[in-house]
């Protein structure tokens, strides 16, 4: 069981699903352009099948989970592991990227620049901690 993260372009600036419009989020782009940003952050990730790149870390791991579309809307991030350093390196892919992350924990897009940017992955260690017993 993983934390799942949605991967979105969100070009207006909104900080939370209740400020997303209609005309908030574009698609992320090209399919070569996407698998570019990952292998610049993460050059180490296994890109041998372009749909399923997976980056392994001693503590974490993350699975990007690409359509086979040319054009990509948004993208999944399996994430696998409870270091807290895997927020971190998230936040890296989404300040380089310029995407947001929508956090399922949560239900809203992670603000990396607050105190609670962690609260998401906590929410999600609790709950594979109570279900896994």
């Amino acid at each position: 069981m993983g934390w799942d993260l949605t991967i979105i372009n969100v070009v207006d600036g909104s900080k939370t699903i209740e400020e997303i419009g209609e005309d908030s989020v574009e698609p992320v782009g090209n399919r070569e352009r996407v698998i570019s940003l990952i292998k610049k952050i993460f050059p180490d990730a296994n890109v041998s099948d372009s749909s399923w790149i997976t980056v392994h870390r001693k503590s974490y791991s993350l699975e990007f989970s690409l359509s086979q579309q040319e054009w990509i809307d948004s993208f999944m991030v399996h994430i696998h592991g409870n270091d807290e350093k895997v927020v971190d390196a998230i936040a890296e892919f989404c300040l380089a990227s310029g995407w947001s992350a929508l956090d399922a924990a949560i239900g809203n897009l992670i603000d990396f620049s607050s105190d609670g940017y962690q609260e998401g992955r906590l929410r999600w260690v609790n709950y594979r901690n109570q279900t896994s017993r």
